[in-house]
């Protein structure tokens, strides 16, 4: 058994700009220190994300990434611990790049980190925590040798 499953999902209607290979390795590395985990990301469409995140923290918009930990007690998990859901729009992600200016895999890459970092139970509730998951972004990113994102960025992740 590999350490670590990462299931990719879509019912986005193109093909993904980057690779399914590269978003597997994202993921892994920001669970490296896990001895196992599965996690699931879906790609969808505008009107997806947009549903969902109404429907989960009433804001009637679209994001660009949700994070779904999850809830299933660990008595009833198996050795490689599901750890939730991340929900991806591509079309978001896409329109930030253009908009941004921003290298699109390295912004891919700064939104899945932070989507699993979530998932792990990080948060940017208040400026500690803001802090705390702000530098294991940069030190990941720095990991894959991609810029600091706060520098080039400045919207917001939620």
């Amino acid at each position: 058994m590999t350490p670590y499953r990462v299931e990719i999902q879509t019912t986005y209607s193109k093909p993904l700009p980057v690779g399914k290979k590269s978003i597997k390795n994202w993921v892994s590395l920001v669970l490296e220190n896990l001895p196992a985990a599965e996690v699931t990301l879906r790609f969808v469409n505008i009107d997806e994300i947009t549903n969902l995140n109404n429907k989960y923290r009433n804001k009637n918009s679209p994001t660009n990434i949700l994070a779904f930990p999850s809830s299933i007690p660990k008595a009833f998990q198996d050795k490689r611990p599901f750890l939730g859901d991340l929900v991806i729009a591509p079309e978001i992600l896409l329109q930030e790049h253009l908009i941004l200016k921003l290298k699109l895999e390295a912004h891919w890459a700064h939104i899945i980190i932070h989507g699993t970092l979530h998932l792990l139970g990080y948060t940017h509730e208040d400026v500690k925590d803001t802090q705390e998951m702000q530098n294991l972004e940069k030190m990941y990113l720095a990991k894959l040798n991609f810029l600091n994102p706060y520098k080039q960025e400045q919207h917001n992740l939620e």
